[in-house]
């Protein structure tokens, strides 16, 4: 009892700890909890799971960069291979002209709405290209002021510039380079559109109708064909109101449901232009028409084979029939004894009374072909409409060429010669 009123421990009794003892023992255990959660989070950190979340996250941010990221090629104006590529090879480019060398806002949101086969690029359209001419001096394209200008290249033709109103928006120069960019099918009804769409073209794909409208089946093909082959010009002739004089044998004259289709190649030489052609397999069959096109035109074997010596002078080693005289059309026009006939069986028609089954027929078959004439007005008027929407701005109309061609002859000429040696 003397032990225990004095505070110290009995018999068997331990004793006490100091009263500093609890708060070291407690930092410890603090410590050794601290050290158990590094060390689970080191292995969260380093779990297969955490490892593939760390990539996503790295793959989605590099890819919002390229996604967002402007896509345009940079082209220099000395670079005559990529200036071909952009002005001579009818593939259709977006070009913005910039002296920056950086895209601008307006191209890198307009590239989002583009076609898939619409490129794009950059180039100073103000810097001497390899033919001592700039860009503008080459084209005699109009520049507006010190403002963007945008040009869409396609189709074999002049490029076209975006007019002022398409550059507000995105969606607005997007829709314009779409519609441009386009494959064309174009009708020729005179010799000058002859010579200009096709003649004068590299490599040219004339199909012969029957008519003046083709089968839906048909022009989808054509279409499919043109946009496959952009460096070939396609045009199309009807044999029911042009001639055609070409000297190649075995080509089978079209009907209402079966077109013709031939492929026309245009040589330059000292002494003038020379013509092959060949015969393809036509509409029907897509796939060997289009195999056959590229093995002609993609591999070009005909003007190597000239080049070397190797071509004969009936026919070239890669199947094209060399041509003794330029192919050529004229309007047609019915037999003089049908023109001497038709009035005598018009007075004598008029003189015969008609039944009244035969007036209803009669009424019946007017009214047909009024109505016929007037949906041939019609989508004649559509697709002048079409044609001029898409050749808005500076464009000039290759259609004009009979009227301006004396005026034009020398300039023409010039510049066709420049596009066959793609000399830019």
């Amino acid at each position: 009892e003397s032990n225990m009123a004095k505070g110290q421990p009995t018999k068997g009794q331990a004793k006490t700890p100091a009263a500093s003892a609890p708060p070291i023992a407690a930092k410890l255990a603090a410590k050794r909890a601290k050290s158990r959660d590094i060390d689970e989070a080191i292995k969260l950190l380093t779990s297969p799971v955490a490892k593939a979340i760390v990539v996503l996250m790295i793959a989605l941010g590099i890819g919002a960069k390229i996604y967002f990221a402007p896509r345009a090629r940079l082209i220099s104006a000395t670079d005559g291979e990529s200036l071909k590529r952009v002005f001579l090879s009818g593939e259709p480019w977006l070009v913005e002209c910039t002296s920056s060398g950086s895209a601008s806002d307006l191209l890198a949101l307009t590239e989002k709405s583009l076609l898939t086969s619409v490129r794009t690029a950059l180039l100073d359209c103000d810097a001497t290209l390899p033919s001592g001419k700039t860009t503008i001096e080459r084209f005699k394209l109009n520049k507006r002021g010190d403002g963007a200008m945008f040009l869409l290249a396609a189709n074999l033709e002049r490029p076209a510039v975006a007019p002022q109103t398409t550059l507000k928006t995105a969606d607005g120069l997007a829709r314009w380079a779409n519609a441009l960019s386009k494959p064309k099918l174009q009708a020729v009804a005179s010799e000058a559109l002859f010579e200009s769409h096709c003649l004068r073209k590299r490599w040219c794909a004339l199909t012969l109708t029957a008519g003046s409208r083709m089968a839906s089946e048909e022009r989808q093909v054509l279409t499919s064909l043109a946009t496959a082959m952009r460096s070939v010009r396609f045009v199309t002739l009807d044999l029911s109101k042009m001639s055609l004089s070409l000297e190649l044998e075995g080509v089978p004259p079209p009907t209402g449901s079966k077109s013709t289709l031939l492929l026309l190649q245009r040589n330059e030489s000292g002494s003038g232009a020379t013509f092959n052609a060949k015969l393809l397999p036509g509409l029907v069959d897509e796939k060997a028409t289009l195999r056959e096109m590229r093995a002609r035109v993609d591999g070009d074997a005909a003007a190597a084979d000239k080049a070397s010596g190797k071509a004969s002078d009936t026919e070239s080693v890669d199947g094209l029939t060399a041509l003794k005289q330029k192919p050529s059309i004229a309007s047609r026009s019915p037999p003089p004894e049908q023109r001497a006939a038709r009035p005598a069986e018009t007075t004598e028609e008029a003189t015969r009374t008609l039944t009244d089954d035969e007036l209803r027929a009669l009424r019946a078959e007017r009214e047909a072909q009024r109505e016929q004439l007037e949906a041939e007005r019609e989508q004649q008027r559509r697709e002048q409409m079409a044609r001029e929407e898409a050749r808005a701005s500076n464009i000039v109309e290759e259609a004009r060429v009979e009227e301006e061609e004396e005026e034009d002859q020398a300039v023409a000429e010039e510049e066709e010669v420049e596009a066959m040696e793609l000399d830019m």
